[in-house]
């Protein structure tokens, strides 16, 4: 009877091994592998704790594998239950105290502040490879608001943990249970001794900012900058590109945005320059650390608990840049952003409400087994077995959450060149990779390159930086594909929609061409 309580509690909250399957085959390049997994997860969690990864993740594979409708489909739910849990406060709180008896994976996943940051960013690049900057912008001001709420969302959510312990201590004094006090475990020199020793690495990574992401500010200046909705747009272009500038330091790439920014403002046409953002390697992953800490119940040890701590495992295997050839010039990609240090910085500020909920929630189970085991305790023989019970219970349940959005790159990058006239660009990759991409002559490109591992394909999408989409092509055509090896996207610039695309365009290329003698200036500063 005690074995099989046991081994039932310690059950529930357990999560489907299909999230992690499906996030190591997206981490191998195995992407209709992992839209299969990732797809049957979503479906099974679309109404519980896992819908928001779920849904992130999905939208991952999909926007990898050239469906950026089916993508922000999947982005769009997982946004609308973030909001719903945001909204919930009370709802955080009775699933915290709830998880107590379970593991903290039983909690809703709401995202991590990196997460929603760069599900907006990816959303706003799905729109402008659909030919919809409209919508773009509006995903990237939602990326800024991430930003700007995310320092308050922190703090709410270490009051919402103190709210759960405080709640459950309350619940088990009230049954005139045994208490567990937190406090003293917390302050515990050992603890705190191994606690700071397994988070020490953190302390290496060089921090943005409080939950800046310079890539989502860099992308927001461009798209400001290529296409200006109002001329106070300009401006907005500028501050971020020079924040982006005051984060990743010496970027040659970003100097050059900046002084483009300026040029804008005082009336330069945007130049013919196409970017190759390359999207590098894996974002890191959560392992568990276990740390024994001493309980304190009602004045007697428990054998020992392990409470067990996410820590974030680093990806190192990645292609360090890409090569970007084209018209006679080759250029290098410049880091922009680094996920490993964004994600260890809000690791970092989690800490508080981690401590807080995985203690209690070891301590709460200790102190079931204190219970049972002093209620055997006349019967030497069934307190032998609930002795062994109850540690493997505590063994069995004592989990750390280890839910990421892990389908996220390691590093962002990126790369500007005049654009060839030709309209073929070549990049190339440490370990051989290579692919060759097709872009509109004579106008402003964008290139996506996503690398899974060194050696592995490059997965090359690209999309227009200048109008054309929302204002004249309704349907969002756009000429995107995935090369792999030295293949041509599909749906090149000089098909059927690449030549819908120009058309629609032709009124706005006549302003550019009588404009082009004051570009020069501008246009050298495209290199």
């Amino acid at each position: 009877m005690i074995l099989a309580l046991t081994w039932g509690i310690a059950c529930a909250g357990c999560t489907s091994p299909t999230l992690r399957q499906g996030q190591e085959a997206f981490r191998h390049g195995n992407l209709e592998g992992a839209e299969e997994l990732l797809g049957r997860f979503a479906k099974q969690s679309r109404d519980d704790e896992n819908a928001v990864i779920a849904h992130l993740e999905l939208g991952s594979v999909r926007r990898a594998r050239g469906r950026p409708e089916a993508s922000n489909e999947a982005f769009s739910t997982a946004e609308a239950e973030i909001e719903r849990l945001d909204r919930k406060a009370d709802l955080r709180i009775s699933k915290a105290v709830e998880a107590t008896l379970t593991n903290l994976s039983a909690v809703p996943y709401r995202g991590r502040e990196v997460e929603r940051i760069m599900m907006s960013a990816y959303r706003a690049l799905n729109y402008l490879e659909l030919g919809a900057p409209r919508q773009a912008r509006v995903e990237l001001r939602k990326a800024h608001h991430w930003q700007e709420r995310a320092v308050e969302r922190n703090a709410a959510e270490i009051e919402a943990a103190r709210a759960a312990v405080e709640k459950r201590a309350e619940e088990r004094a009230a049954h005139g249970q045994v208490a567990y006090d937190v406090e003293r475990a917390r302050s515990d020199p050992r603890f705190r001794r191994e606690l700071s020793q397994a988070y020490a690495h953190l302390d290496r990574f060089e921090p943005y900012g409080s939950y800046v992401n310079p890539f989502a500010e860099w992308l927001q200046g461009l798209h400001y900058m290529a296409q200006p909705a109002e001329p106070a747009d300009l401006e907005r272009a500028r501050k971020a590109l020079e924040r982006t500038r005051g984060m990743v330091g010496e970027n040659r790439y970003v100097e050059a945005d900046l002084a483009l920014a300026e040029a804008r403002k005082d009336g330069a046409p945007f130049p013919d320059v196409t970017y190759v953002v390359f999207a590098t390697g894996n974002a890191p992953k959560l392992a568990e650390t276990r740390i024994d800490i001493p309980l304190f119940v009602a004045g007697s040890p428990v054998d020992y608990v392990g409470a067990a701590f996410p820590r974030l495992v680093e990806d190192e295997s990645y292609a360090r840049y890409v090569r970007v050839e084209g018209g006679g010039v080759v250029r290098e990609t410049a880091t922009v952003a680094d996920m490993d240090s964004l994600l260890s910085r809000e690791l970092k500020d989690e800490l508080p409400a981690i401590v807080a909920k995985t203690l209690f929630a070891a301590g709460t189970k200790a102190a079931i087994a204190y219970a049972l085991n002093r209620a055997t305790e006349d019967d030497d023989l069934l307190n032998i077995i609930v002795r062994v019970a109850t540690t493997a219970y505590q063994y069995g349940v004592n989990r750390a959450d280890l839910r990421i959005w892990a389908s996220l790159p390691k590093q962002i990058q990126y790369a500007r060149i005049p654009t060839p006239a030709d309209g073929r660009i070549r990049l190339s990759a440490p370990g051989g990779s290579t692919a060759t991409v097709s872009v509109t002559p004579h106008a402003a490109n964008g290139v996506w390159v996503r690398s899974y591992e060194p050696g592995g394909a490059l997965h090359v999408r690209r999309f227009d930086l200048e109008k054309g989409g929302d204002d004249a092509n309704d349907d969002g055509a756009v000429a995107v594909g995935a090369a792999r090896g030295d293949g041509v996207p599909h749906g090149q610039h000089d098909g059927a929609r690449g030549s819908a695309r120009r058309a629609g365009r032709g009124g706005g290329q006549a302003d550019r061409d009588g404009r082009r003698a004051r570009a020069s200036g501008a246009r050298a500063r495209g290199s």
